[in-house]
């Protein structure tokens, strides 16, 4: 079983935890979503704003995304490459050159 990111609608905030990120302010059904995954951590990016880092345990080593309703598909997991893991997640809101909004979310390992 994978660990859920779950992008909620609600005031902008991240939280994190056992097999879970949860995060709330998203104002559009299906917003771009990247994930990236790091050896440590990344630098902030400029085309993003608002970074909020967390730490979130991961016992599957995998991640995906469901919505308000629970709708997300297993099977398009990424895989974290550990499992039983902590990891430290920045979750950083933007906007694309065609208006849509987009979250990066970035993994890097605790230790």
């Amino acid at each position: 079983m994978s660990d859920v990111i779950d992008l909620d609608p609600a005031p902008n905030r991240v939280v994190a935890g056992d097999n879970g990120l949860n995060v709330d302010g998203v104002s559009v059904d299906a917003p771009k979503v990247t994930f990236q995954l790091w050896d440590g951590e990344p630098e902030v990016q400029r085309n993003f704003r608002d970074p909020v880092d967390v730490v979130m345990q991961s016992s599957s080593g995998k991640v995906y995304l469901v919505n308000i309703f629970g709708d997300g598909d297993e099977e398009d997991a990424i895989d974290l490459g550990r499992e039983d893991s902590s990891w430290n997640v920045r979750v950083s809101f933007g906007i694309t050159s065609s208006e849509d909004e987009a979250y990066l979310i970035q993994f890097w390992p605790t230790s």
